[in-house]
């Protein structure tokens, strides 16, 4: 199976700054109680149905076999083509905490991994087969999602096939980015790189760990609940979810940039448990002994050789101040005489900060002043006062320094989304005050949220840089700011097309049971949902997504596409009579006005950038996967801020739009913006 990248899609409402250390594993009693929590929030599914069910079992084996590289037509078809009778009759055991067809689906699966491992085996025993070095298209594949419409293999010379094929796509991705001559050097370790990967998915359907060790009753119980609960949650829709603990720990650090420990990542790896990350300025940084690669040994005084993943992470999170004391071992190398050894540490946990994937800023110097560009590529919140609007307001006073900021690129190309109040206030930073997201639940209620601190902090040319992968809380900020028309959308000719609400349990520090479950769809002030259609492009420049099948209309089970009325004139039907004064005082006189200067530009800005791409051929080659654009050189700059990076086509591309933009800008008066208010007092 490819190693694909897959993308994270997000939109939250609440945070925690804790991560609970109690961990239990779960039993068979506990599908249900958990669904039944599920089902209550969800924005359409109350409860359990034979439809929900036999859904299950083909998510089930979709999360399993995406490429269909495992199963069988004939293994598969009586768990994907059951009758009424038998749906009625999983239904009745289903309430009773019979999983048994469960039971019966993974043991297909089981006998399927070992088959797949005897194939792989024997092709490997012959590599000339599998090392063409001809890189190719189908490298590209390990950026889409699977075809999950693709039929199964009818015999097991098809099957082996499939699979020689699926380790042809690995190799040609391998040498796609490390070139043929460093994977010809290392096929050995290419064919064991790409094993390891798919062992590590194969042990959890086996019930063992990765060093072989079979897992125990409760831990087998524990996965096997997890894997049944992961294919029930997601067939309610494409994005309610439920997570293992390891996945809902690296969920927790991406949403709030921070986690409690003491900043070691561990792998369970053929040679044990070893240290895979180490997080900056985490008590294991800054102790200087520990390195990659050591093996962890004990965690206050227990051997951890017979403990899982999960519990082995658990016994890292314990509350700040807690010390944590480890035996650990450095491996065998050139640096120690190829003699390993055994080392004790002891840490303290502390709230950590995670610096990694905040809002980056560069720029280029222009007459008069500067272009600036922010890249964000989520939006967060957690310890220590880290969030997305702190980080954006920095950036852009970061820019002013550089000199005037005659125009802005903001940069969400990659952004997947995150916290849907930071999605709010990022958008603030560009309109006075107004409605800029709306959510929609099943009930019918609606919620406004609204920017009120009646002041922009930058108000001139912006472009909104976007592309498939945009999603979720960022497609709220890039559609806000297009319907405001403060800034233009530039990208692929749509986003992902994420427009649902998920709350989530991952930042809540109460329970041990971590998913997330759409519980409604949220619109901006046009009325307009970007759910399936996604943000669509002002100008299109495309990126290297733009030809993948990446996006809400390629999942299972998306929710449909719809609108509302739109609410630029901010009626205020949702707040409370006795508050009304304060905001028809306050906030209404400085309501964000509809700004047309920059769609009055489209037809020139349109003619003049695909003008520019089609006489670009560097771009032509980067659409079509010519050229890596190694040659290209980098803008030169003394400013510790970064100069654009001139090899990123897509951005520079923006550059120029918004260079057009300042000049067309400068030829006729711009319409008015908004006087700039007073900020809101605090606490209201």
């Amino acid at each position: 199976m490819p190693i694909y990248t897959r993308f994270f899609l997000l939109l939250i409402f609440v945070s925690s700054p804790l991560f609970s250390t109690d961990h239990e594993l779960l039993q068979a009693t506990d599908v249900n109680k958990v669904m039944q929590n599920i089902l209550q929030q969800h924005v359409s599914q109350k409860k359990m149905s034979e439809q929900i069910l036999k859904a299950s079992f083909k998510v089930y084996i979709d999360q399993f076999d995406p490429d269909r590289v495992y199963l069988l037509g004939s293994e598969s078809n009586p768990f994907l083509n059951l009758s009424d009778k038998q749906s009625q009759q999983f239904l009745q055991n289903y309430y009773k905490n019979d999983f048994s067809a469960y039971y019966r689906l993974n043991a297909v699966i089981q006998s399927s991994i070992l088959r797949a491992r005897k194939i792989r085996q024997n092709l490997m025993e012959n590599p000339k087969q599998l090392f063409l070095y001809q890189h190719t298209e189908e490298a590209k594949s390990e950026w889409e999602d699977p075809d999950l419409k693709r039929s199964f293999a009818q015999g097991v010379e098809e099957l082996a096939n499939r699979l020689k094929q699926d380790i042809i796509r690995f190799i040609n991705s391998e040498i796609h980015h490390y070139g043929a001559a460093k994977v010809q050097k290392n096929e050995k370790a290419v064919l064991a790189f790409y094993e390891s990967k798919l062992r590590e998915k194969e042990e959890k359907y086996l019930f063992q760990t990765t060093t072989g060790r079979d897992l125990t009753k409760a831990e087998r119980e524990n996965l096997l609940v997890t894997h049944i609960l992961k294919a029930l949650s997601r067939s309610l829709d494409a994005h309610t979810t439920f997570y293992d603990a390891a996945e809902a720990y690296e969920m927790k650090m991406r949403l709030e940039k921070g986690v409690i420990g003491v900043g070691l990542v561990p792998q369970e790896t053929e040679d044990g448990m070893i240290v895979a990350r180490i997080i900056p300025n985490s008590p294991a940084a800054k102790h200087g002994q520990i390195q990659l690669d050591d093996q962890i040994i004990k965690i206050n005084g227990k051997e951890i050789a017979n403990q899982s993943y999960d519990q082995v992470m658990h016994s890292l999170q314990a509350k700040p101040g807690t010390a944590i004391s480890m035996v650990l071992k450095k491996p065998a190398s050139p640096d120690n005489n190829y003699i390993s050894s055994v080392y004790p540490v002891t840490l303290t946990s502390e709230a950590i900060s995670i610096d990694e994937g905040r809002a980056e800023t560069s720029y280029e110097a222009v007459k008069d002043g500067i272009i600036g560009v922010i890249s964000l590529n989520s939006f967060y919140q957690g310890i220590h006062g880290i969030n997305s609007e702190h980080d954006m307001r920095n950036a852009l006073n970061q820019l002013s320094q550089q000199g005037k900021l005659r125009g802005l690129i903001l940069d969400l190309r990659e952004n997947s989304g995150g916290f849907l109040n930071q999605a709010v206030k990022v958008a603030g930073l560009f309109i006075t005050n107004g409605v800029v997201v709306i959510s929609k639940y099943s009930s019918g209620e609606e919620r406004f949220y609204r920017d009120m601190d009646g002041k922009t902090y930058y108000n001139g040319p912006l472009i909104v840089l976007t592309s498939k992968a945009t999603a979720s809380a960022a497609e709220i900020v890039a559609q806000a700011l297009q319907d405001y028309g403060v800034a233009l959308v530039v990208g692929d000719e749509q986003t992902y097309g994420k427009g649902t609400i998920q709350s989530q349990t991952v930042t809540d520090n109460k329970g041990s049971s971590y998913f997330k479950v759409t519980v409604g769809k949220y619109y901006t002030v046009s009325g307009k949902t970007p759910q399936i259609q996604g943000v669509k492009a002002d100008i299109l420049v495309p990126s290297q997504f733009s030809q993948e099948n990446i996006g809400e209309e390629f999942l299972e089970h998306p929710l449909t596409q719809d609108t509302i009325s739109s609410v630029y004139d901010d009626l205020l039907e949702d707040i409370d009579p006795n508050l009304k004064p304060w905001y028809l005082r306050y906030y209404s006189p400085t309501l964000q006005h509809k700004i047309r200067t920059w769609r009055a530009m489209l037809p020139v800005l349109r003619k003049n950038s695909a003008q520019r791409l089609a006489h670009n051929s560097q771009y032509q080659k980067f659409l079509t996967n010519q050229d890596d654009l190694s040659k290209v050189t980098t803008l030169s700059s003394d400013s510790k801020i970064p100069p654009i990076n001139a090899k990123d086509l897509q951005l520079v591309e923006g550059l120029n739009i918004l260079k057009d933009m300042i000049d067309l800008q400068s030829l006729s008066k711009p319409a008015k913006v908004p006087p700039k208010g007073d900020k809101i007092a605090s606490g209201l």
